[in-house]
């Protein structure tokens, strides 16, 4: 049974053609998950900590040097911090700890783990995060807020706000009215990703 993160099945359906096959292939023959391999993860967790210490806007700035050494890292951090701190701006945020669900069709299942559970001028938001340098499209907003209301909704109380924000410009994207369609469009391109997964398990038997 395949489990693979909710921005990989994503991108998986943003693709068209020979591009599925490989994004595919990708997760098949991915390693187990690894921190020391996860590029992002020290800045993930360090925004988690900064809000549960109840740190300010003015020092997110100041997180980069604890967060990482490498100085790769180091320039790629401190845009998305720039972007984090453009996000924030007037808002009062306060955390808390967000759920985490999965989203399931057949035998695949989707981890939906938004990574920040922010009180927003007091109003509840879940957010995921989009770390990547290349701009989401429409198609990936809307199925992305899609799956986190589907999944979490009835976990949080009424008028929670789903979010994706693309930390790289510090832009918020919310969900909209939902949209009943896109279930069946998850639902058609999961049997797509199953097809292809199987082949995959056929031809390495």
């Amino acid at each position: 049974m395949p489990a693979i993160y909710l921005t990989d099945f994503v991108d998986f359906v943003a693709r068209s053609g020979q591009p599925k096959l490989t994004k595919v292939q990708e997760l098949f023959t991915r390693p187990d998950y690894h921190p020391a391999t996860d590029f992002y993860k020290p800045l993930r967790d360090g925004l988690r900590e900064h809000h549960r210490q109840c740190g300010t806007r003015a020092e997110v700035p100041g997180l980069l040097p604890a967060l990482t050494a490498d100085a790769k890292k180091q320039a790629s951090y401190a845009l998305r911090l720039a972007g984090y701190s453009r996000f924030w701006g007037r808002r009062t945020l306060s955390w808390f700890e967000p759920p985490t669900a999965c989203w399931q069709h057949a035998t695949l299942d989707v981890k939906v783990s938004p990574h920040l559970g922010l009180r927003i001028n007091d109003q509840p938001h879940l957010i995921q995060v989009w770390f990547k340098d290349e701009r989401l499209k429409p198609t990936q907003v809307q199925l992305i807020l899609s799956v986190l209301e589907t999944e979490l909704a009835p976990l949080m109380p009424a008028g929670t706000i789903f979010g994706l924000l693309q930390l790289s410009t510090g832009k918020l994207h919310v969900a909209g009215p939902r949209r009943p369609d896109l279930d069946l469009l998850l639902a058609g391109e999961a049997d797509s990703f199953l097809r292809i997964w199987d082949g995959l398990e056929r031809r390495a038997a």
